[in-house]
């Protein structure tokens, strides 16, 4: 099951339930209220599709040069 912007009802329960504070779910959250895809963070970011699934739920912790971008995406994204 899923909701209307393409995010599992799963995933958005696992995002907004964990820490806001850090940096891939910040993300995750304005990802999933702005209806900003997957894929288009993938293509920003210039790393595969399940990374970005993997950063959303907690699994991986991102390497400094894709922290560095998150911020900035997150910054571009919370003020459009």
């Amino acid at each position: 099951m899923s909701d209307s912007r393409g995010y599992s009802t799963a995933l958005v329960q696992q995002v907004a339930a964990a820490d806001p504070s850090l940096p891939t779910i910040r993300l995750a959250k304005v990802c999933i209220d702005r209806g900003v895809s997957v894929w288009e963070v993938s293509r920003k970011l210039g790393v595969s599709r399940p990374i970005i699934y993997q950063w959303f739920r907690g699994k991986v912790t991102p390497r400094t040069k894709h922290l560095e971008q998150i911020l900035i995406l997150v910054s571009q994204l919370e003020s459009a």
